[in-house]
């Protein structure tokens, strides 16, 4: 139990650790870049979390790339 414990602040960490490297980029070219991987980074995470919640369910996975794709994103 402590194991699993001791990774609980893991994504805030993450999360504090990016938003420094943006914040003492070089350029506005970088700080743009590392903004861009931030945000499709974490929106990738959430989608795949979303799709392994239904799967542990028992249900389908969600579709994500049919007529209604924006339900999805």
């Amino acid at each position: 139990m402590r194991s699993i414990l001791q990774f609980k602040s893991f994504p805030w960490a993450f999360l504090q650790r990016s938003l420094d490297a943006i914040a003492n980029g070089d350029t506005a070219v970088s700080k743009a870049g590392m903004t861009a991987w931030l945000l499709m980074s974490t929106t990738l995470a959430g989608a795949m979390i979303m799709q392994t919640r239904e799967m542990l369910a028992g249900k389908d996975p969600l579709a994500m790339s049919d007529e209604n794709w924006y339900k999805f994103w």
